[in-house]
Order: structure tokens, then C-alpha cells, then sequence
């Protein structure tokens, strides 16, 4: 079962991806830096408020991803921001993550844009370790199910704060 989209679960999946092939150390290699995303809120699918997580890495090795405060993101060398349905639309190649950048669909809220488009070269890899387990999209939920994914996502937010 794919995990749901933007939850601890999903973040383990990308980490466990991105760290059982030795190609992901190579393919980041020139990537040494903490960079966030922000979902924007999306009530109707139990997003209340903008939901941060990051990815830390540090010359290709992942160090660390996991949902973040928006405190913390702002620390991070890059803030990306874009709306469920960009993200998804990202997530599920039907747009692609350089061409969203461009087009301000993905926005830079803090860092340097030369960072930015460094991962342009890796966008495409990033995206393919993302969605390699799958992702449980709450928008395609059944009823049921998507209750279920709010609460969860209202308990985690309550336990970590973010």
C-alpha cells in the first residue's frame, strides 16, 4: 500500500528509496544543502495550514527528511512553495519541476536562486525517489479513507508541532 502524500510515513519512504541505491549519492553528489517544501493549505483535505517538510544533504549523502515547523524551514538554504495541486501535478509528471519554477508556480520564498537552479539537473531524480513507493493521494481518497488521513494528519501535526 502506498503511503499517504506529506505524512511521516511517505518521508520514510523517500528516505528508504533514496538511500538503498548508491546511484542517489553519485546522481546528488554536488548537492550539500537543507531544502524545504511548503504545501499550502488545503482545508478540504485536512492540510489546515501550509505543511513544511525538508530534505538535508550533504555532497549527495540524505542526512535527514521529516515535516518541519515553519520556524524551522525558514532556517533551511531553500524555502519552495506551491499549492497540493501543483505539487501533485509535479509529483505525478504531468508538469515538471523546472518548468513550475520557472513558471512561479513553484516560488523561491527564501534562498539564493543559483542554489535553486542547481537542482535543476536532479529535479527529475528527485521526483522519481518521491514517488517510487507510491503516494496515497488524499484528493483520490474514498470518503472513509480521507477522514482517516485528516485525522492522522491533525494527531501528527498536534504530536510534532508543526
Amino acid at each position: 500500500m502506498a503511503p499517504p502524500y506529506a505524512t511521516q510515513e511517505w518521508l520514510a519512504a523517500v528516505a528508504k528509496v533514496y538511500r538503498s541505491n548508491p546511484k542517489n549519492k553519485e546522481t546528488f553528489k554536488a548537492i550539500s544543502m537543507e531544502i524545504c517544501f511548503k504545501i499550502a493549505a488545503e482545508p478540504r483535505l485536512g492540510i489546515e495550514k501550509d505543511l513544511h517538510f525538508n530534505l538535508k544533504v550533504e555532497a549527495g549523502e540524505l542526512l535527514e527528511t521529516r515535516l518541519v515547523t515553519a520556524e524551522e524551514a525558514q532556517k533551511a538554504t531553500l524555502l519552495m512553495g506551491a499549492s497540493y495541486d501543483t505539487w501533485k501535478k509535479v509529483l505525478t509528471k504531468k508538469e515538471r519541476f523546472v518548468t513550475d519554477f520557472i513558471s512561479k508556480k513553484i516560488t523561491l520564498e527564501k534562498g539564493d536562486f543559483a542554489k535553486a537552479f542547481a537542482l535543476g539537473p536532479v529535479a527529475d531524480s528527485l521526483v522519481n525517489i518521491m514517488t517510487e513507493e507510491g503516494i496515497a493521494w488524499p484528493d483520490e481518497m474514498s470518503p472513509d479513507e480521507l477522514e482517516a488521513y485528516k485525522a492522522k494528519v491533525k494527531a501528527f501535526r498536534q504530536k510534532l508541532g508543526v
